[in-house]
């Protein structure tokens, strides 16, 4: 079950799908997408520990350890909102990006579209 999705990109065309979950395990699992029209991308995902903060300028953040199962190391990931309600996360660089909220729907399509894009550029993520 989808509990948040939000959807950004960068000023280098990379667009980036940020997630956060409960998996069929019922635990729960955040999820990033990076993918270019270069002909790159990267998936990251995993369980993660959760810290909630505001910062000097009002955006409520939740920040997550995020053990990364692809890469087996552990990355920071993250989404904050504003009191006027604009949203950012964190890239897998931790540059804040932002974003516009999306519906389940609209997360799990995104989500797909992602996986077939990078699917295709071969980063073993299964047939």
């Amino acid at each position: 079950m989808v509990t948040v999705g939000v959807y950004g990109g960068n000023s280098d065309g990379t667009e980036l799908v940020f997630t956060m979950f409960t998996g069929p395990d019922g635990l729960d699992y955040t999820s990033l997408f990076d993918f270019n029209g270069k002909g790159g991308g990267d998936v990251f995902c995993g369980q993660y520990e959760r810290q909630t903060e505001t910062d000097e300028d009002g955006t409520m953040w939740t920040k997550l350890t995020v053990h990364d199962v692809y890469t087996d190391k552990d990355i920071t990931l993250g989404v904050g909102e504003t009191t006027d309600d604009k949203v950012f996360f964190y890239d897998s660089d931790g540059n804040v990006i932002e974003g516009k909220y999306l519906s389940k729907e609209e997360t799990i399509d995104y989500m797909a579209s992602a996986v077939n894009v990078l699917r295709s550029l071969d980063k073993g993520l299964g047939d």
